[in-house]
């Protein structure tokens, strides 16, 4: 479930974005690079999230994946008016969302997986929404001006 699905008009200034997903949410941040409080956006409903194909074999507890579609398309349309994307998330190859995000949004929204213009792999439990923003103005800062 996307929450607040007002999406305001960007301009260059303001088309940073920042995806910080893992297994268990997504958050999306919509801001200008100096001052602006950023938008979160949930893609699914907390109560809904464990939805799997019929013919999933992961159904113990802790190893339940989201299906692609119905976790990642909603992420999808919420950034279909950014301009230019960073991607933040944990683990590494197929335990990592964000890799799998991006390759889902590059086999299946090919003009949202262009506008990724880079990844970074943190510890998000332990950063707070400030030091995850400033991180963002940090990279794009430097994507912008190299």
């Amino acid at each position: 479930m996307i929450t607040n699905t007002t999406v305001p008009e960007t301009d260059e200034i303001e088309a940073h974005w920042l995806l910080v997903i893992d297994h268990r949410e997504a958050r999306i941040f919509r801001s200008k690079m100096h001052g602006a409080v950023p938008q979160e956006i949930a893609p699914h409903d907390k109560d809904d999230y464990f939805r799997h194909p019929q013919d999933s074999k992961e159904s113990s507890r802790g190893k339940e994946r989201p299906d692609p579609n119905t976790f990642f398309a909603p992420i999808a349309k919420a950034l279909k008016g950014a301009k230019k994307i960073l991607v933040f998330g944990t683990g590494k190859g197929m335990s990592s969302e964000m890799e799998q995000f991006i390759a889902w949004a590059k086999a299946n929204h090919p003009a949202l997986g262009k506008r990724i213009i880079g990844s970074v792999r943190v510890d998000q439990q332990q950063m707070s929404r400030d030091q995850l923003l400033a991180k963002a103005r940090e990279f794009y800062l430097h994507a912008l001006t190299a």
